[in-house]
């Protein structure tokens, strides 16, 4: 899983082409958010298909937790 933290530029977006483009995302995308998370995932995929992807990034994230409950697990910083 891959895991990148990337900062808004000064009109508030968000540049990550490059990292969508590295990982297999080409054409078109979709995209689900909140106020805490975004899911990102290829137009046309099936929701069963994302929540078995979904099902295995929470359980890297509880592994996360589970091996270093009081240090927060920062994300390496990725320049696309």
């Amino acid at each position: 899983m891959v895991t990148f933290r990337q900062k808004l530029d000064s009109s508030g977006k968000l540049y990550i082409r490059k990292v969508l483009q590295d990982m297999g995302f080409i054409n078109e995308i979709d995209l689900c958010a909140n106020t805490r998370a975004v899911v990102i995932y290829p137009s046309g995929t099936s929701p069963q298909t994302v929540l078995k992807s979904l099902s295995i990034i929470q359980r890297d994230l509880e592994l996360r937790v589970e091996e270093n409950p009081l240090q927060e697990n920062q994300p390496k910083r990725v320049r696309p």
